[in-house]
This record gives C-alpha cells, sequence and structure tokens, in this order.
C-alpha cells in the first residue's frame, strides 16, 4: 500500500450528480421529517418484517435517528473517500490503473452513500405512512429494495473493477 501512487482523482460532471442527489435526498428526508412529526401520534412503528409490516414500535423522536446516522455517514465517506491509495483493492494497483481503479473506488463509495440516504428515507417514509395508519406501498418489497440498494452497487464495481486490464 505504500507503494501504491497517491493521484488528485478529479469529480466527473457523474461524481458531482451524485453528491448533488446525495444531499438533495439528505435534505428531503430531514424536510419529510419535519414536515410531518408535528402530526405524529408518540408511537409509530420502528421495525418492519420481511413482508414490509410493522412489527416494532417506539417513540417518535427515533425518527431523527435516520437523517442522524445517514450525515454522519455522510461525512465519513466523504472523509475517507480523500485517499484511495489507502482502500483495499481486488486488484493490483499499478501505475497504469491507479487512476482508474481510485476513480472508480471514489464513485462506488459516492453510490453508496446516495444508497443508504435512499435506505434511510424509504425507511423513514414508511414509518411515518405506519404513524399515520397510512401502509406504505412497499409491502414486500421493502426488503428486496434495501438489500437491491445496497449490494448492486458492489457488484457492478467488483465487474467494472475486474473488466479493466492493465
Amino acid at each position: 500500500m505504500s507503494t501504491r501512487p497517491r493521484l488528485n482523482i478529479p469529480l466527473t460532471l457523474l461524481d458531482w450528480l451524485l453528491e448533488g442527489l446525495t444531499m438533495l435526498l439528505m435534505a428531503w428526508l430531514i424536510w419529510s421529517l419535519i414536515d410531518a412529526y408535528g402530526s405524529l401520534p408518540d408511537t409509530i412503528p420502528t421495525h418492519f418484517n420481511h413482508e414490509g409490516q410493522a412489527d416494532g414500535f417506539g417513540s417518535k423522536s427515533t425518527l431523527w435517528l435516520l437523517p442522524s446516522i445517514g450525515f454522519a455517514m455522510y461525512i465519513v465517506l466523504l472523509i475517507v473517500n480523500r485517499s484511495p491509495h489507502r482502500f483495499n483493492y481486488t486488484v493490483d494497483i499499478t501505475e497504469t490503473n491507479a487512476a482508474y481503479q481510485y476513480a472508480l473506488a471514489c464513485r462506488l463509495i459516492r453510490v453508496i452513500n446516495l444508497s443508504v440516504v435512499a435506505t434511510f428515507w424509504i425507511l423513514s417514509r414508511e414509518m411515518i405512512l405506519g404513524a399515520q395508519e397510512a401502509p406504505g406501498q412497499l409491502g414486500g418489497y421493502l426488503l428486496p429494495m434495501i438489500l437491491f440498494l445496497t449490494l448492486s452497487p458492489i457488484i457492478v464495481y467488483l465487474i467494472l473493477s475486474a473488466l479493466y486490464k492493465s
């Protein structure tokens, strides 16, 4: 790792778009909580089973954990993304492939950030709808959707990383 080149990876339009979407979704998450918070009962659904039905309940203040954790993760991943030469890679990093592999890994972090915030937005939406006695529309698709948002960026990254030959 100490022999890996340290490169400044410029952000592409896609990178800026991912960052912007993540911030926009985070703002939407916070705004939707502020907007609904006053009308929510003191007890809300806080856990959902594999079919998307509420099976755990708690204080409405637990809703603030989602944007808090999401924002903390965003900041941590933003800082981590500044040192791609320290990441673990599935391929050997050389002078030839470093720029590609670093840019790809940094983009993965950005997509994961967006996926985490999207997951938290979906969960908060379901919690709010469940508290308002208007069941969410995800039903049995909640768990598969969250798994897709979490795992698909990693699978795409692994394929793209392995396909680059140099």
